[in-house]
């Protein structure tokens, strides 16, 4: 019996993510199960869970795989250290009207600038946007950026200038840090694409970010990252410096804190959802969310609308040899 989409949990009430390492992952009922070399067995509620993250040293069964399909969740396959991002599985949506939507925005020059200036008013509250350029909203940006470090360094005590990447280093030499913010800003990309992906929107047709896979995933995440990420890391450090211990795992612990006390998975799609408010009511009821096949004409053809014997027997009497146009 095919499972109803519509019991599935919304997005608002589910686990925001959980990360899985150096273990076998199998079918468990309609759930998942997480299984260490020792035999022992985590069940785990996956129709709960938004982004399940996956990471080195892990198996995982076809069955499985399809359980966490079912359930909608997506999944993110990491690399070693956790901040490597390989791949992703869809979610739980099938209609593309939210996908039309997008791409007709993403293209339009008056409405993608209209999704920008959406982006930078979510992010600088009562300012206004309508009379800036697009050099002054970064900016402005960069400044709200600046000072959401200068705050997160005052609280925790880690002393801050600027983040030090440089090319060409080796991931060791890193400070605690840039690490830190590497490892937490990974996690909130994984959160945001497993959203959007649920959405039926792409993460790749970006706005203020473009020409990557993750554009759309950079934008949203760049909403909350003043709030989450950028303290959570400052915390993280701060605990790692006293007690010493796994940066990784103290970050992931401190980046749930911050999404549960933000309820970044019940800002994430209601921000989507009123940026992507640019379409006119009427424009957006002609994306019929149904199947349907694209026409030559302009008109698209409802799949199942076409009745095979009656094709076949107008073929017939018209003399045709029976190749159709596609």
């Amino acid at each position: 019996m095919p499972k109803n989409l519509n019991q599935l949990p919304r997005i608002k009430e589910s686990i925001s993510f959980i990360y899985l390492e150096k273990c076998h992952i199998e079918q468990d009922n309609m759930a998942i199960a997480k299984v260490l070399n020792d035999g022992s067995r985590t069940p785990i509620p996956i129709a709960n869970i938004t982004c399940l993250l996956i990471g080195p040293g892990t198996t995982i069964t076809h069955a499985a795989i399809k359980a966490i399909s079912d359930c909608g969740c997506s999944v993110v396959w990491c690399g070693e250290n956790g901040f490597r991002f390989y791949a992703y599985g869809r979610g739980e949506t099938r209609s593309g009207k939210n996908l039309l939507i997008q791409a007709r925005l993403c293209m339009d020059e008056k409405l993608h600038m209209k999704v920008v200036r959406k982006m930078y008013s979510i992010r600088f509250g009562d300012v206004s946007t309508n009379e800036m350029n697009l050099n002054q909203l970064r900016g402005i940006e960069g400044v709200r950026v600046k000072k959401a470090y200068a705050n997160a360094s005052k609280i925790s005590g880690i002393p801050w200038k600027t983040r030090d990447l440089g090319i060409g280093k080796e991931w060791d030499t890193l400070k605690p840090l840039d690490q830190a913010l590497i490892y937490s800003n990974k996690i909130l990309y994984a959160v945001c694409s497993s959203v959007i992906v649920s959405l039926g929107l792409s993460t790749g047709l970006g706005f203020i970010h473009t020409g990557r896979s993750e554009s759309f995933s950079y934008d949203i995440a760049d909403l909350y990252k003043a709030e989450t990420t950028i303290p959570a890391s400052f915390e993280a450090v701060r605990i790692y410096n006293n007690n010493k211990g796994d940066l990784e795992f103290i970050v992931r612990q401190e980046c749930r804190k911050a999404f549960h006390k933000n309820k970044l998975m019940k800002r994430i799609p209601k921000d989507i959802a009123e940026l992507l408010n640019c379409v006119d009511d009427e424009d957006i009821e002609s994306l019929n969310p149904a199947s349907e096949l694209w026409g030559t004409n302009g008109n698209a053809i409802k799949t199942g609308s076409w009745n095979l014997s009656k094709l076949i027997s107008e073929r017939d009497n018209d003399g045709s040899d029976g190749n159709a146009e596609c």
